[in-house]
């Protein structure tokens, strides 16, 4: 837990395995918080939480780049990451697991202000995606992803603002509703 913290640089937790809830709600992060080729796994509701946080360079969920003889280990979270009401610089998930327990939801953002770009690429996500009441001043693209939520929505971006485009392309799979009710983007 580092609820509430205050840190100046990076929070590097690139190749972590965890298999408890991480805790950043409420704190300020003046660089990224990188979870690059992490795993965390939890039986409870979440696997990491961000929610009212600053976090100034982002938060990166990516899988680390081949380089020659590395097996590559890409970025699994079992349980919400949850970054509801934060304040970002972008969000970065590339080539990513996220799974669904109990809340239903396997990435949040809702209500977030984010002030560069949400980029989900190659995304497979066992639960709801939410991103309702968002701020976006960058582009939110939605690329080779496959979202699974058959008892419910797998997007909901209601009343959520993108001031550039929204990119939904080469989208491999979706079952369950994609909602965007009362949500304002440049492009579509």
């Amino acid at each position: 837990s580092a609820h509430s913290a205050a840190v100046e640089g990076h929070v590097l937790l690139n190749g972590v395995t965890a298999s408890g809830h991480i805790d950043f709600d409420g704190a300020s992060i003046g660089g990224q918080l990188s979870c690059v080729s992490a795993q965390i796994k939890t039986q409870n509701r979440y696997a990491i939480t961000a929610s009212k946080a600053r976090i100034s360079g982002g938060v990166v969920l990516n899988v680390k780049e081949a380089q020659e003889g590395n097996v590559l280990t890409p970025f699994h979270g079992t349980g919400e990451i949850r970054l509801n009401g934060a304040h970002i610089g972008g969000l970065y998930a590339k080539n990513v697991t996220f799974v669904a327990t109990t809340s239903g939801q396997s990435l949040s953002f809702g209500g977030a202000r984010v002030s560069g770009a949400v980029r989900l690429d190659g995304c497979q996500s066992n639960g709801e995606i939410l991103a309702a009441g968002s701020r976006i001043s960058g582009r939110l693209t939605c690329e080779r992803i496959t979202i699974r939520n058959d008892n419910g929505h797998a997007f909901i971006g209601q009343v959520m603002r993108v001031e550039h485009a929204f990119v939904w392309k080469k989208v491999e799979h979706v079952s369950g509703a994609v909602s965007l009710n009362g949500a304002h983007v440049a492009e579509l």
